[in-house]
């Protein structure tokens, strides 16, 4: 019995439909991982952030994304127990898009930990980065699948 299973799991052929289909299959299973990590990630911070104060934009600083697309990215002082912190706000590729120095933002932060913070708009990367990385994953799990499928 165990030999005529032998015999026939190696006697199948594997071809290039097949070497494609799995391929994809773990793309998918791969981009959905990373989706499912930021999501997560993002619901514990905002979990563990449950303090609440104001801060006020001081500063802004530009750099590059990896695409080499100048981003601008305010520079948020806010104080928790009468000790100063310094955070990043939300990045914009748009100088426009940013608020004015001196303006107070809603800031979360971490009672714990009060280094942990984000301002009210800072998630909004995360959210759109792990939908398009489900939508990725989803579509290349179900193309390979359809390849494996077909290639049997």
């Amino acid at each position: 019995m165990l030999l005529t299973i032998a015999s026939i799991v190696f006697s199948i052929k594997i071809s290039t439909g097949m070497i494609v289909g799995i391929g994809l299959i773990a793309g998918g299973a791969l981009f959905s991982y990373i989706a499912y990590r930021i999501l997560k990630s993002t619901k514990e911070m905002i979990k563990n952030c449950s303090g609440a104060c104001t801060g006020k934009v001081i500063d802004y600083y530009n750099d590059t994304d990896h695409d080499g697309h100048r981003i601008y990215i305010p520079v948020v002082q806010y104080v928790v127990g009468g000790t100063e912190y310094t955070i990043e706000g939300s990045q914009s590729h748009l100088e426009e898009n940013l608020p004015p120095i001196g303006e107070v933002l809603q800031i979360l932060y971490n009672p714990q930990n009060p280094n942990q913070a984000y301002t009210a708009t800072n998630f909004s990367g995360e959210k759109i980065t792990s939908t398009i990385f489900i939508i990725t994953g989803i579509i290349l799990f179900l193309v390979g699948f359809f390849i494996l499928f077909f290639s049997l």
